[in-house]
């Protein structure tokens, strides 16, 4: 009984439809051939006359007048007597001046976190760290009159 069984499968596993397909291939085809064109291809005359030369165009270098400076100035006596600017990594910087007449300029500016506003790609607003420029100077110069300074904060 066993053996009648197993044939049994085995005939039943055989009338049964397989699930394996063969690999499928492309049909070829021979490549068309067109019959030539019945008319002639059109024939365009060579242009009756020359392209035009032109001549390099001859510009004369501009001349330029020689810089006068005004010698009648009433500050031409007045020179810099010392200059400094200094930039840091860190996002501070000073820098001064100071003049033969007694005029001084200097200015410092240091980069501090500070609450800010902030916005986002979309415009919302949130508050948080932001950095900002603190500025301190000062500047003195001579009185009209020729005496003393006056200093400036």
């Amino acid at each position: 009984m066993k053996l009648f069984v197993i044939a049994a499968v085995l005939a039943v596993a055989a009338a049964a439809p397989s699930s394996y397909k063969p690999e499928y291939k492309a049909p070829s085809y021979p490549a068309p051939s067109y019959p030539a064109p019945k008319y002639p291809a059109p024939a365009y005359p060579a242009p009756a006359y020359p392209a035009p030369a032109y001549p390099a165009p001859a510009y004369p270098a501009p001349a330029y007048p020689t810089p006068s400076y005004n010698k009648d100035n009433k500050y031409a006596d007045i020179t810099i007597t010392s200059q400094s600017d200094e930039r840091n990594l860190d996002g501070s910087s000073q820098w001064s001046y100071a003049q033969s007449d007694y005029t001084t300029r200097e200015e410092s500016q240091v980069q501090k976190k500070m609450q800010g506003v902030t916005y986002d790609s979309y415009g919302k607003e949130s508050y948080g760290e932001v950095l900002g420029n603190t500025n301190k100077g000062s500047s003195y110069w001579k009185l009209s009159n020729g005496r003393g300074r006056l200093p400036c904060r």
